[in-house]
C-alpha cells in the first residue's frame, strides 16, 4: 500500500487546528467515530473518486 505523503498529513494537521482542535489525534479520533474512516482513509477515497469520475467523463460513447 502506498504511504501517505507529507502533504496529506500537513493538510489534516492544518485542518484540525483551523477548526479548533488542540491535537491531530483528538481530531482523528472524532472523525473516525463520526465517519467510520480515518481522515487519511477518507482523503484517499475522495482522491480515488475524483480520479475515477474524471476518467469516466472523458470516455467516448
Amino acid at each position: 500500500m502506498k504511504q501517505v505523503g507529507p502533504t496529506c498529513r500537513a493538510f489534516i494537521t492544518e485542518t484540525c487546528f483551523t477548526i479548533g482542535f488542540e491535537s491531530p489525534s483528538s481530531f482523528s479520533t472524532l472523525f473516525k467515530n463520526r465517519t467510520g474512516l480515518t481522515p487519511t482513509e477518507f482523503q484517499k477515497r475522495a482522491t480515488f473518486t475524483r480520479r475515477f469520475n474524471s476518467d469516466f467523463r472523458t470516455l467516448e460513447y
